[in-house]
């Protein structure tokens, strides 16, 4: 038989549940009814789950709590993440490859960050796809910038060699790459 320490008592699994029973309720800094392990025993996970998706009354709400009146936006500006109102893409002449697909991808998200096209007239929705291509240096330096095809709008021609011009110096070519350059090719095609 086994034997407790001096001081020990055994106890039962009613007595744990008994004290796991006097527990909090309320609600957590996000406004969600939170609840404590007495009000989750007997309920499945998905009743206590659909319990903290209730509305509650503006009223209910805490004080410093920040909330509006509106529904949410499904798309932001802020979170998109083509900030150019269109897409970015690379030619057919980019020699880096399917080797180097990775770190074209690299370059290509860089250059889509910086690409904006506030200045294109709000009014043009789409027009004819800009075809820029470069000479990038091995150390991540760009030469020979210039745009192959251009649109039938200035300020988007220049919107994209502006975008270039800004995500450059890009990060060094990986090591294996044989040339001492790559040449790359970029489509920007706006789409509002």
């Amino acid at each position: 038989m086994f034997a407790f320490p001096a001081g020990w008592k055994p106890f039962s699994l009613g007595a744990l549940a008994g004290a796991v029973a006097i527990v909090w309720t309320g609600f957590d800094a996000l406004g969600w009814k939170t609840a404590g392990s007495a009000e989750m025993l007997g309920k499945r996970q998905a009743d206590v789950a659909s319990e903290h998706q209730k509305f509650r009354p503006f009223k209910e709400i805490d004080h410093n709590q920040v909330f509006a009146t509106q529904a949410p936006q499904v798309s932001n500006p802020l979170f998109s993440a083509m900030p150019g109102s269109g897409r970015i893409g690379t030619g057919a002449n980019t020699t880096l490859g399917t080797r180097f697909a990775g770190y074209a991808q690299q370059i290509q998200q860089l250059v889509a960050q910086k690409w904006h096209t506030g200045d294109v007239d709000a009014r043009v929705q789409t027009a004819p796809v800009v075809i820029a291509s470069f000479d990038l240096m091995r150390d991540g330096r760009i030469r020979n910038l210039r745009i192959v095809q251009q649109s039938t709008i200035s300020s988007l021609d220049y919107s994209a060699q502006r975008a270039i011009l800004e995500a450059s110096p890009f990060p060094p070519i990986p090591p294996g790459f044989d040339k001492d350059s790559a040449h790359v090719e970029f489509t920007f095609e706006l789409k509002r």
